[in-house]
């Protein structure tokens, strides 16, 4: 064997173990990145928990209790201090009532006074917190029932004419599940 013949084998034997040391790095770089991300979604569930909007709401009226007043009080408590802003609907016997709302953090529960009435239900109830959406500390819309991010609530919030189609689609999918609901328990009577 000649000496370029000793260098081109050398060559070849060096670039082996450098292929080989690069096919292991590249395994533990894909399993460090993995170990990364799951370390990071379980930290971002953890500050979602953090962070998650909790508001108490009362609703009070002064009409008598079978009767369907123009408008209802509402109380909204911020008990973890999250909610920044959001909207809430009642349902009281047939009318749906709602109103957007701002609130301070850890501020003492609010009273809003004369919330209109902004809907018919199809059914009467004698008083239920039927949606509420609320906007945490970092932007993000829940809804607060689910308790989960909204990824499909409009991005100018609850003062835009696209919140007025977005509230409307829930009314009308919250009519479509109690009359629906309704049709099944008649079925079953019958």
């Amino acid at each position: 064997m000649t000496f370029d013949e000793w260098i081109a084998a050398a060559g070849l034997a060096v670039a082996g173990v450098a292929a080989v040391a690069g096919i292991i790095a590249a395994v533990y770089a894909i399993r460090a990145d993995r170990a990364a991300r799951s370390g990071s979604s379980a930290e971002h569930s953890r500050w979602l928990k953090t962070i998650q909007p909790r508001p108490r709401i009362s609703v009070e009226t002064k009409a008598p209790p079978d009767s369907e007043p123009e408008t209802v009080s509402l109380q909204i408590a911020n008990p973890g201090g999250a909610v920044t802003k959001g909207f809430v609907l009642v349902q009281l016997q047939r009318g749906y009532y709602g109103t957007g709302f701002n609130l301070a953090e850890h501020s003492v529960p609010l009273s809003w006074s004369s919330v209109p009435k902004i809907g018919q239900a199809p059914s009467a109830t004698p008083g239920r917190v039927v949606l509420v959406v609320a906007k945490d500390v970092d932007g993000n819309w829940w809804d607060c029932g689910e308790e989960k991010v909204l990824e499909d609530f409009p991005e100018d919030g609850v003062s835009s004419a696209e919140f007025s189609r977005w509230i409307n689609e829930r009314i009308q999918g919250l009519q479509a599940e109690i009359e629906g609901a309704q049709a099944g328990s008649s079925e079953l009577t019958s």
